[in-house]
């Protein structure tokens, strides 16, 4: 088992996805230690009842603070993060993530899984059925994505003008997205939240931390997909 030198910064997504979230973190604090945990057994999260999604996610978390004394856990899935409240109300440490409403525009609509369209129904959100597990199966045949994303957003019809991926496997494929809609503006909440995030108790090592990447069906392709990915 990894040992860390000072307590890591945990992410939890049910895949890839939170990978988006995971790159500008590290580039804002590198000195950090991380932990990536994807849930990739349970993936999709989107087609989940909040009350699983609530139960499981608290598990991970217990996991990843009682494994490894993680001082953070950031929950890099908009879907986990409809249930935010109800995980922190049962997790041993600081659990924080996504807020699909501070990225609210003039103008808008948010692309996004249907358990985060039902969570948000506030706003204007256009639920995109089986998209982020497309993308997790086929993340390296462009062609095919771009053909399964063009009828997605042919289906959606969007006359918005601002476009929120309300995915964290959206905001991978943000070049597909641009390339199929140029005209519009897309709004990225992983790029929102690290710019808005301030640390309690940033890591003061002048060194770059480590990084361990892991999955609940792990498999060395898979831990090897997801570097791939982050290095990308």
């Amino acid at each position: 088992m990894k040992t860390f030198n000072f307590s890591p910064i945990a992410l939890i997504d049910s895949g890839i996805g939170g990978l988006s979230l995971l790159k500008p973190l590290v580039k804002k604090y590198p000195n950090e230690n991380y932990i990536y945990l994807a849930d990739n057994l349970n993936m999709p999260y989107g087609n989940k009842s909040k009350k699983w999604l609530v139960s499981h996610v608290n598990q991970l978390v217990n996991y990843l603070y009682y494994t490894f004394n993680v001082k953070l856990v950031i929950l890099a899935c908009n879907t986990a993060s409809t249930c935010l409240i109800e995980i922190s109300k049962k997790s041993p440490v600081k659990v924080i993530g996504l807020d699909l409403n501070s990225c609210i525009v003039d103008d808008y609509k948010i692309l996004c899984t249907r358990l985060t369209s039902k969570s948000n129904s506030n706003l204007n959100t256009y639920p995109c059925d089986r998209l982020a597990g497309f993308i997790e199966d086929n993340f390296f045949d462009k062609k095919m994505l771009n053909r399964y994303i063009k009828r997605v957003l042919n289906k959606a019809e969007i006359s918005e003008q601002n476009i929120v991926l309300g995915c964290t496997h959206y905001e991978l494929l943000l070049d597909e997205f641009k390339s199929l809609l140029p005209n519009k503006n897309f709004v990225l909440p992983c790029k929102a939240f690290v710019d808005n995030l301030t640390l309690d108790k940033p890591n003061i090592a002048t060194t770059k931390g480590n990084m361990l990447m892991l999955a609940t069906l792990s498999t060395k392709s898979y831990i090897d997909k997801l570097w791939k990915i982050f290095n990308k």
